[in-house]
């Protein structure tokens, strides 16, 4: 699309003024598919809260380097600052979560293992699993010009979480609830924990210890969503009604 600044995630340190090379796979991309050129802009982050705009010197497909210019603050993701902790679910449909609330803002992404998961993951496929969230998320994050990655912990169980719970508010999205989300008080700042349940909903037993640990239960309307769909529901939820509250102290 003309007019679009490309952004690239880079895990080193952007000296302003400074030339740096782009990953193979980033050369890859910038040379062969973005087709772009010496002279091009784009914009480099690095996950530090700030990101540098440059301008490309060198483009071959296998190294591409970037002349930085000085480093600007980049747009801030909202609050309060939500680890979402989502039921293991079909693998293109978790992928697609991880997008979606990167897109969106999250700060931390927690795969949650409950009674009524039908998603099983090994160790050694849980490390491969998690390294491809993690490849996404730094690809949502690019595309939504956020800053910041978030973090993306290895699956846990829902008893993993309640020490959690303990300590920072959180909320169960729950299907039998009969509180809406619209009449929670929510955290002005700090960090939320919003926990995403698998199809076939929580047991009572989980919500009971959920409930015990200091969470809180809340609806997320009249109609059975989808796993998917009640993550991304929460959120936007929560965040407008963040907003909200901050233009309405």
């Amino acid at each position: 699309m003309a007019g679009t600044v490309h952004r690239f995630y880079l895990p080193a340190p952007l000296p302003p003024g400074e030339s740096v090379a782009l990953t193979e796979e980033q050369a890859r991309q910038a040379a062969r598919v973005l087709r772009l050129a010496p002279g091009a802009p784009v914009v480099l982050f690095n996950g530090d809260g700030q990101e540098v705009p440059g301008t490309i010197e060198d483009c071959a497909p296998r190294r591409v380097t970037v002349r930085l210019g000085e480093p600007r603050a980049g747009r801030s993701c909202p609050v309060p600052a939500i680890h979402v902790a989502q039921a293991l679910i079909k693998a293109d449909r978790f992928d697609w979560v991880v997008q979606k609330v990167t897109e969106l803002g999250v700060a931390r992404i927690t795969p949650l293992a409950t009674s009524r998961t039908v998603v099983s993951l090994p160790v050694e496929r849980a490390r491969q699993r998690r390294e491809r969230w993690q490849r996404i998320a730094v690809e949502a994050a690019e595309q939504s010009g956020r800053v910041t990655i978030p973090e993306i912990d290895e699956p846990a169980t829902l008893d993993d979480l309640l020490p959690l719970m303990a300590r920072i508010p959180a909320l169960v999205c729950w299907e039998n609830e009969a509180m809406p989300l619209h009449r929670v008080r929510l955290p002005t700042a700090g960090p939320l924990l919003v926990v995403i349940g698998p199809e076939g909903g929580f047991t009572r037993e989980e919500i009971a210890a959920a409930v015990d640990a200091g969470a809180r239960t809340v609806s997320l309307g009249p109609l059975i969503l989808r796993s998917e769909t009640a993550a991304l529901a929460a959120l936007a939820g929560i965040f407008t009604l963040a907003a909200a509250a901050a233009d309405n102290p």
